[in-house]
Order: structure tokens, then sequence, then C-alpha cells
């Protein structure tokens, strides 16, 4: 996924807002593109746009400036019609991909909680727990030496010359060695993730606790006053 790793993170409480940086525009959530704090359902509108990437070829949205981009992200509300769903593609794909692509953050998919994304039936055969653990072998898995773009698959998509130019161009240019150190460090690390879920969950048990403390320090600060007048 293009999103994941790509952005840097300044997380002020992960539990309701979360304030992100992301790098790449045409990614990001209309909730982000309007400067207003945001949750995870800002990574889920991202998985929407690289499903629907993936369908068609191309974003949901387009502009030669960013502020085009965030414009157009911020006004419309992109939606795939029965009838504009390409063969090979099935209603469910359509579907979540539409559930994720909601303009407003408290109606996407995910929004109330990841396990709606996991049971949707576009996933009814993925086992989460074997994803989780590597244990789902992958049906190509590419010879880091070789290259295997294809450029005749541009040729599958009705697009303008001046995006298949476009997007020629940036295939040459993620081959560049000096663009391929940018991607030198990136991996997965699942223990990493897990100890930062676990400080995030500890962080917040921590405050819950030093407000319910105080809670308890001003009902005893206001007892003997109540008591006194009671008298």
């Amino acid at each position: 996924m293009k999103q994941v790793g790509l952005q840097d993170i300044w997380v002020n409480d992960i539990y309701n807002n979360i304030y992100i940086y992301i790098i790449y525009i045409k990614y990001i959530a209309p909730e982000v593109v309007n400067a207003k704090p945001h949750g995870f359902s800002a990574d889920f509108w991202a998985l929407g746009v690289i499903i629907y990437e993936l369908m068609f070829g191309r974003r949901p949205y387009s502009g030669i400036h960013r502020k085009e981009y965030k414009e157009q992200i911020a006004t419309f509300n992109v939606q795939i019609k029965t009838e504009e769903k390409p063969k090979d593609w099935s209603n469910e794909a359509v579907d979540i991909c539409n559930q994720l692509l909601q303009r407003k953050e408290e109606l996407r998919l995910g929004s109330k909680g990841i396990e709606k994304i996991k049971n949707h039936p576009w996933f009814k055969d993925l086992n989460w727990n074997d994803l989780l653990n590597k244990k789902i072998i992958p049906p190509f898995i590419p010879v880091c030496t070789e290259d295997y773009f294809d450029e005749s698959y541009l040729q599958s998509f009705d697009i303008s010359d001046k995006l298949k130019e476009d997007i020629e161009y940036q295939s040459k240019n993620i081959r560049n060695p000096n663009m391929q150190k940018l991607f030198k460090n990136f991996y997965f690390d699942k223990d990493r993730l897990t100890k930062s879920n676990e400080k995030v969950s500890n962080e917040k048990s921590k405050k819950n606790n030093n407000n319910s403390d105080k809670k308890n320090e001003n009902t005893n600060k206001t007892s003997p006053t109540s008591s006194s007048s009671k008298n």
C-alpha cells in the first residue's frame, strides 16, 4: 500500500484525534484536506483510493497542482456506478470502495471500528490471522534483481496521452537508483507494532487512572463542606 509508511505521524491522542502530515496529497482524506482533527478512518479513505486505482488504473481525482487535488477531494463525493464496474471485478469490490470513499468521515466504512472492514463480503475468503502472521503465500513473488513493469499494461486503459506520458515518466523515475535508496529501510516489524500498541494502551490506562484519582481527590475535598452544611 502506498500510504503505509510514507508519512510522518505526530500523535496527540491516538484514541480521539490524530494529527498527521501526509506526504502524498493524492491519497489524503477530505477531513485532512480541511485541516480537521482526524482518526484512523483517514487511512481507510486511502485504502478506498488504492482499490479504485487498482480497479480503473487511475485515481478518483485528477489535477496538475496540489490545489486542484485538494479542491476536488474536499468538494466531490466519488461513487462508482454499477454500469461503470470493470469486468472481472465483483459488486462486493465496488461496494467496499464506495463505502471507503465516503466524504463524510462518520459515514465511512471503518469509522466505527475496523471490524466492519474485516467483515465485509469482499474479504470473506481472507484469513486475517494468517495475514498477520505472514502465513499467506502471495500468488507472485518477484525477483528483486528483475524489472517486472509491463508497459503494455498501459494500453489496456482508455487514458489520455498526457497521462500515459506521466505514467511512463514515473515508472522510469522509480527505477532510478537514487530513488530506490529512499526505500532502503522500509520494512514491516510486527513486534515493534505490537509494542507500540501496548505503549499507547498503557498510556491511556495511566491517563484514565490519573483522571480517576483527581476526581476522587476533588470529591474528598468537597465532602467536609457538604457535611458541615447539613449540620
